[in-house]
């Protein structure tokens, strides 16, 4: 039985991005921040030999667009997957993907190369990637990772534009060899929250999902529907287990996350090792108080929108706060009230 630790990480190796997703909730493109600098090469590689020695059992390369930083990324994923026990994954828009990147992935051991596909036909789709010509560019990327036999998945975000396409997007899977379509709710962050409000799903319209992943679940068809919950993960950390975090996640600056849906960082790599922060500052932190009274409230993809308001409140659009900083500065009554009075402005 080999040694793992189990436990997923995520690294966003980069804000750049080459689109303005409507839909995007780190607001990827938009990051300049002159205070702040993305760690380089060197530190990228640093990190990723700290996950390779703490065993973690799968690794995602992520952004912004990660195939804007592809030499890093695929050192990154050579590094991680160098202990023989860790996998690597990669998130894309495919719109720089060449058969020459897709054999260097596959070269690489990368495990699985996901894809955004919002929409079975142009309109659609380049319409939430707010970019003309996406569509057949994604594509083009599919056709290139399945020819260089990496395994591919489609990621699908359904809005009331497009949620009448899903069956045509397993079609879409289908034809080009793909078995998993990820289904990954709209979440009122970001760009979503500025651009997208009017365009969430309803209640019945997220039954209708359920109906055809029930149906496509029990067809002849060898493409299979994942849903996607984003909620899932804080529900069971706070009341499941030691509260221990068993998924972690790294920013393009070096801060260390818990959940992309929670404005507190718990440190920065460049200030403590990612190492020294696995072993030591992530124990038991999903039973810390100021992350419970956040996650407990976020009970739904629409209150999601709780930690748009609380960077607003903080420091401003896309803010956090260092979870010791925070500490310091407001008591965990305050935070209570602070979150209770963001609450009403959402409800």
């Amino acid at each position: 039985m080999p040694d793992i630790n189990y436990y997923m990480v995520s690294i966003d190796i980069t804000y750049d991005c080459n689109f303005r997703c409507l839909h995007c909730y780190n607001s990827s493109g938009e990051h300049n921040q002159d205070s702040k600098r993305e760690l380089t090469d060197k530190e990228l590689y640093q990190l990723a030999e700290e996950i390779r020695d703490t065993k973690a059992v799968v690794a995602c390369i992520c952004g912004g667009e990660p195939l804007l930083r592809i030499d890093a990324a695929l050192k990154v994923g050579e590094i991680v997957t160098s202990n023989g026990i860790t996998k690597v994954n990669m998130v894309t828009n495919g719109w720089l993907m060449t058969s020459e990147i897709a054999q260097k992935i596959k070269e690489a051991g990368f495990t699985n190369v996901q894809v955004s596909l919002d929409g079975a036909n142009p309109e659609t789709h380049d319409w939430l990637r707010n970019r003309k010509g996406a569509f057949h560019k994604v594509l083009k990327a599919i056709e290139y990772l399945t020819a260089a036999g990496v395994s591919t998945c489609i990621s699908f975000c359904p809005s009331i534009m497009n949620l009448s396409e899903l069956n045509g997007i397993c079609s879409i899977a289908e034809k080009y060899g793909i078995d998993l379509v990820r289904v990954q709710p709209l979440m009122v962050m970001g760009r979503a929250s500025k651009n997208l409000k009017k365009y969430v799903l309803s209640e019945f319209d997220y039954y209708e999902i359920k109906k055809l992943i029930y149906e496509q679940k029990h067809s002849n068809s060898a493409v299979t529907i994942e849903w996607g919950d984003p909620i899932d993960h804080m529900l069971r950390y706070t009341t499941i287990g030691n509260g221990d975090s068993i998924s972690v996640s790294v920013d393009p600056y070096g801060d260390i996350f818990i959940s992309p849906y929670i404005p507190i960082c718990i440190d920065n790599i460049r200030n403590h090792s990612f190492t020294y922060t696995w072993e030591n500052s992530l124990k038991g932190i999903w039973k810390d108080g100021y992350i419970v009274s956040v996650a407990k409230n976020i009970v739904s993809p629409e209150l999601m929108e709780l930690r748009n308001i609380l960077c607003r409140r903080l420091g401003g659009d896309d803010y956090y706060i260092n979870l010791q900083t925070l500490k310091e500065q407001m008591s965990l009554a305050e935070w209570n009230r602070l979150i209770n009075t963001c609450l009403e402005e959402i409800t």
